[in-house]
């Protein structure tokens, strides 16, 4: 069964005991993770055994200004279909092509009940993963080299590509390669 990924905070997710939550109820914040545009929302589909998490990684870290952590979320197609959400393959926005054409789905026709339970499923499923910031920078460094992640499309500020450049021009980038 595939699985999807979300970007998020993860210390939102983390605080959700209240004393004035109602039963069933969740606080807030989490949800703003979970931003919509003409309420569809951008996910990764992963590919069998998460092979190409690091190259997901990879992508998402260079669209970023900064190098830092990601926190992500994972979620089954069966928990988003038990939740009336649908998945529709489109295309990505990130600097790896690739992923964008073949990974990239939109989480479609959501409403905002169906957005309250679509926390309340991540915070069930409790799947969360961070990605330290040496590792993003080290996979970007990889999607560099191996020629998925052009340097001129990093979003990254100059300073944070000079720290990529720099970890190439290191062994630590030796024998990266990730799919």
């Amino acid at each position: 069964m595939p699985q999807f990924l979300r970007v998020l905070q993860q210390q939102r997710w983390m605080d959700l005991q209240h004393d004035w939550l109602g039963e069933d109820e969740i606080p807030a914040d989490p949800v703003g993770d979970l931003r919509t545009t003409d309420n569809k929302m951008s996910v990764w589909m992963l590919a069998e055994e998460s092979l190409n998490l690091p190259r997901i990684v990879s992508a998402l870290g260079a669209n970023r200004d900064k190098l830092d952590k990601l926190d992500l979320a994972l979620l089954d197609s069966d928990e988003l279909s038990a939740i009336g959400i649908q998945t529709r393959q489109s295309e990505g926005d990130s600097a790896d092509e690739m992923l964008n054409r073949s990974f990239h789905y939109d989480l479609v026709e959501i409403s905002a009940d169906k957005l309250v339970n679509l926390a309340k499923a991540i915070i069930r499923a409790n799947r969360f993963e961070r990605v330290q910031r040496e590792d993003v920078k080290r996979y970007i460094a990889c999607a560099v080299k191996n020629g998925w992640v052009q340097e001129d499309a990093l979003r990254l500020k100059s300073d944070e590509i000079k720290k990529v450049r720099q970890f190439l021009d290191t062994d630590n980038a030796q024998g990266g390669t990730h799919d």
